[in-house]
């Protein structure tokens, strides 16, 4: 396997562990995921980027909902020290207040980096939209 096919595997990874701790709740290992000087850009919202702030967003989050979700990956490029990963994620959102179910569909791109060379892909932006399919 080469450099590159590693690499590459590895960033699907890093985005599998985000998606199987984002449907669980595990805020404290989600953070462990982002870079020290990482950025969240939600839909219709604006930008997150303190460690406090993201760690609040998740928070408010999963006391908020509840993700359901089949993650599909569907591109990935890797460029020495960056990854762009794609994704999209047909969910049921649990609504936790009401327990009603609704219907949507996340797209997603996140940007990894390294921050050293002996480090791990870690998530330095992540974008994402929210839809509700037809």
């Amino acid at each position: 396997m080469t450099e590159l096919e590693i690499s590459r595997n590895k960033a699907i990874e890093l985005i599998k562990i985000y998606m199987s701790n984002l449907q669980t709740g595990n805020l404290s290992e989600i953070l462990k995921l982002y870079a020290s000087n990482s950025e969240i850009i939600p839909d219709a919202k604006a930008s997150i980027t303190s460690k406090q702030d993201i760690e609040n967003f998740y928070k408010e989050t999963f006391a908020e909902i509840k993700l359901h979700g089949d993650l599909n990956i569907t591109d990935v490029n890797v460029f020495g020290n960056v990854a762009i990963v794609r994704s999209e994620e047909p969910a049921d959102v649990e609504i936790l207040a009401t327990g009603a179910i609704e219907k949507s569909y996340f797209r997603e791109l996140f940007v990894l980096t390294k921050e050293s060379e002996k480090e791990d892909w870690k998530i330095f932006k992540y974008m994402f939209s929210q839809i509700t399919p037809q």
